[in-house]
């Protein structure tokens, strides 16, 4: 509860989600209460490799960026990946039918290149309902398949990544990625494009705590 506490009292993770303590007993809900601390964590995983990326590119000495500086001391000494991981299986312990949990943790290993994990997680994602708050909209399983179906691609799985792009609901707004060329058995455009491929995480995947 004190790592709860103090994501709240930050303004940078209150401002990406992390949830306040004090409502907890309102949530009804432990395992998606502590979802969102996790995907706090994860959110600023991913804004500090963007920043670092630029500052990098622009020469940057860190301690010479503020920003940068803020947002890495923002989760306390820890990695925040790591702190996004251990919660993330925290989740699941609670809750272990909770799909956004099993997601959440899949695209954390996606990213961190651990691919056959990734792909465990994701096909978990998929054996388990939507939470009961979440929106139809979010297309959770939607993405679920799609992240699924680029990490086939990217260990090259190809027949098994055709079968998961097909799956992925039209709805869903997705597209085959363009990043293979000559690969003809990958399936054509399937709606429109969504700018918001690369981070899933950043957007409102997941249920509302409160009603």
């Amino acid at each position: 509860m004190d790592a709860v506490r103090g994501a709240h009292a930050n303004p940078i993770l209150r401002g990406l989600g992390a949830p306040d303590p004090a409502r907890i007993g309102e949530a009804r809900d432990a395992g998606l209460f502590v979802l969102h601390f996790a995907s706090a964590h994860h959110r600023l995983a991913v804004i500090l490799d963007v920043m670092r990326y630029y500052a990098r590119q622009a020469n940057l000495d860190p301690t010479d960026f503020p920003a940068l500086v803020s947002a890495e001391a923002a989760s306390g000494g820890r990695s925040p990946d790591e702190v996004a991981e251990d919660a993330y299986q925290q989740a699941i312990a609670l809750a272990p039918t909770l799909a956004e949990a099993h997601f959440a943790l899949a695209r954390l290993r996606q990213l961190q290149g651990k691919h056959e994990l990734a792909l465990s997680g994701l096909a978990t994602t998929l054996k388990h309902p939507l939470h009961a708050r979440a929106s139809p909209s979010a297309f959770l399983h939607a993405n679920a398949h799609w992240e699924r179906a680029t990490l086939l691609e990217d260990v090259e799985r190809d027949a098994d990544a055709l079968q998961a792009y097909q799956a992925a609901p039209v709805g869903a707004g997705l597209i085959r990625r363009a990043s293979c060329p000559g690969r003809a058995l990958l399936p054509p455009h399937r709606a429109r494009r969504r700018s918001d491929r690369g981070v899933p995480e950043m957007h409102g995947l997941f249920a509302p705590l409160f009603s």
